[in-house]
């Protein structure tokens, strides 16, 4: 049932933000906590792509079609983490694990 109450489907959030976008890093001011927070190429990409509608393996996955490199799925947690303890996603993600 995660993924129907978006536990798993990241939203980046919009509002209260102020995003500018640099050459190799996009920086956000969050206006709500008087924060800023620099992205590297990675996490921005991740944040840019948190639509609601992808899970992280589907972030990997869109990923992978427009970066020259993989993006593994790992790196999208490792981003998704960052970004909800940086609370610039509405809500944080919860990852799921597999059973092998």
């Amino acid at each position: 049932m995660e993924e129907r109450n978006g536990h798993t489907r990241p939203r980046a959030r919009a509002d209260n933000l102020v995003v500018r976008e640099l050459p190799d890093e996009v920086l956000v001011y969050d206006l709500e906590r008087h924060r800023a927070v620099c992205l590297n190429r990675t996490a921005a990409l991740v944040w840019k792509h948190c639509d609601g509608r992808r899970d992280a393996a589907g972030i990997a996955r869109h990923l992978r079609g427009q970066l020259p490199e993989a993006m593994p799925e790992e790196l999208v947690w490792l981003a998704l983490e960052r970004l909800g303890r940086e609370h610039l996603l509405c809500e944080r993600v919860k990852r799921t694990t597999t059973c092998v």
